[in-house]
């Protein structure tokens, strides 16, 4: 679902560009906050050198190796809500990537993007808790003693039922 998102949102040549994420850059990291849980996808594509203003269309690869889910649902953590406990949520998440990526992509890991996109359970929070959850979810990944990844405020977001459909759909008939 997510290897379609990754290539619009963070391959394209413009954004690229906008995030500061180098060209050489091969991998990046998706957060997928769904409402059984939450799931970290290392995606990997070939590095984005354009020669031309319309580059020829590449998709990142996932891998099942470089997978995992953890539960409960972020969302299930919006009642009494601290920062510790996204914390707790969220690192295990990093520990595995960090963990699967390492010789010389250690070095590499404040270039690597890394992404969050929630879904349906968080859309289902009232807006106050979904705002504090991302707020703290931004907060974490912008903190380099927690997580060494690049990350932007923008990075972070809730998709709307419309774009994970499409997206979904997209991915399941390509």
């Amino acid at each position: 679902m997510y290897s379609l998102w990754c290539y619009n949102h963070i391959l394209s040549k413009g954004s690229l560009l906008k995030r500061n994420i180098k060209p050489s850059i091969t991998k990046g990291l998706v957060i997928d906050a769904g409402n059984s849980g939450s799931r970290i996808h290392i995606y990997t594509w070939k590095p984005r050198y354009f020669k031309t203003n319309t580059p020829s269309i590449s998709y990142p690869l996932g891998n099942e190796q470089w997978s995992t889910k953890i539960t409960p649902a972020i969302s299930s953590l919006s009642i009494d809500l601290t920062f510790d406990k996204i914390s707790a949520h969220l690192l295990p998440l990093i520990q595995y990537a960090m963990k699967v990526m390492t010789g010389p992509l250690k070095d590499r890991y404040s270039d690597i993007p890394i992404y969050f996109y929630a879904t349906s359970g968080m859309r289902e929070l009232d807006s106050r808790r979904r705002d504090r959850i991302v707020a703290y979810v931004r907060r974490f990944l912008s903190n380099k003693a927690l997580s060494p990844f690049y990350f932007q405020d923008d990075f972070a977001r809730i998709l709307s039922g419309n774009n994970v459909y499409i997206l979904s759909h997209l991915y399941h008939t390509s």
